[in-house]
């Protein structure tokens, strides 16, 4: 606590002012993938579409807040210095507003890893609890944030429940994120193109994972080290950023991992070797809607999670 009162301007406005220029730049990718979505998502429904066009809002708003903060403390508060004991309001709710992002589009990773993993209730429902907890934690942030005046009681007063809300984040992030890489790799069937596509979304559903947890341990080992500046505020700041960007990226990569826009998936029941049986034409009958049901559920569940529920079939 010693070193807050020098007011060390490099790691405490300076920390949140890098932060909030490449807040910039990860709000400008949002623009431009939010854009490329509504251009190409024409067969989602419509409720799904509205629910990115909420997120785009949000962000914005969080952005707000950001430029909010950064023009109080840097313009109307110049050469105020004691001014940085008291921060804004825009501050005070950074963590719900953060938490709201995240949670949503935990959930739709979480949608995604229900039907990948055949509706596994334990699965599914001990990350949507760890995940609830993280967002029950941000509210309770909140709250007492907004009834403090100075930041110096965060650092006594919040340690605790700081420390919980980070963590519980990062859990649920990477328990996400290894769940549907291990349920993606699990889905191989053995036919060139379907593993092709398996492969791009596992490194997709691992690399989002591991990259929005990479910042919150960042957060939290920043906190635990320096609570008395506002690095960890910096790489908090990021957090639902990067986590928006990544989903909207494997969202439009559905076109390139899909090019012709067909929900079907073409395979050689020739290389499929369905084993010795008594009636080998109904026996392919089967393997191949066994394959169908397989195949569709792994691609649909992931590439075209979003797509109307009407069933696909396989060509020959």
């Amino acid at each position: 606590m010693s070193s807050f009162p020098s007011f060390n301007l490099d790691t405490t406005l300076g920390a949140v002012l890098i932060a909030g220029a490449f807040s910039s730049v990860l709000y400008g990718l949002t623009c431009v993938q939010m854009y490329k979505y509504f251009q190409t998502s024409a067969d989602d429904r419509r409720v799904f579409r509205m629910l990115m066009a909420f997120l785009w809002l949000w962000d914005t708003f969080d952005t707000v807040l950001i430029w909010h903060f950064l023009y109080t403390d840097l313009v109307s508060n110049f050469n105020n210095l004691l001014a940085l004991l008291e921060p804004p309001w825009s501050v005070k709710i950074r963590p719900l507003a953060t938490s709201i992002t995240v949670v949503i589009i935990r959930g739709l990773y979480l949608r995604r890893l229900y039907r990948l993993s055949w509706r596994n209730v334990y699965l599914t429902g001990i990350l949507a609890a760890i995940s609830l907890a993280d967002f029950a934690l941000s509210i309770v942030t909140t709250s007492k944030v907004l009834g403090m005046e100075t930041t110096t009681e965060w650092f006594t007063a919040l340690k605790a429940i700081l420390y919980s809300h980070i963590s519980a984040g990062v859990v649920a992030d990477l328990g996400t994120a290894f769940s549907l890489g291990y349920l993606l790799n699990r889905s191989r069937t053995g036919f060139e193109r379907t593993d092709g596509i398996i492969n791009v979304l596992v490194a997709y559903s691992i690399n989002t994972g591991l990259l929005v947890a990479l910042c919150a341990i960042v957060t939290l080992i920043s906190y635990v080290t320096m609570p008395d500046n506002f690095v960890y505020l910096g790489f908090y700041i990021l957090q639902s950023k990067i986590y928006l960007n990544s989903y909207l990226g494997s969202l439009n990569a559905r076109e390139l991992l899909n090019p012709k826009g067909n929900r079907s998936v073409s395979v050689c029941l020739s290389r499929y070797n369905p084993g010795t049986q008594t009636d080998p034409e109904r026996s392919v009958t089967r393997e191949k809607r066994n394959l169908d049901i397989h195949i569709n559920t792994v691609v649909e569940s992931t590439i075209d999670e979003v797509w109307t529920d009407s069933e696909a079939g396989v060509a020959m």
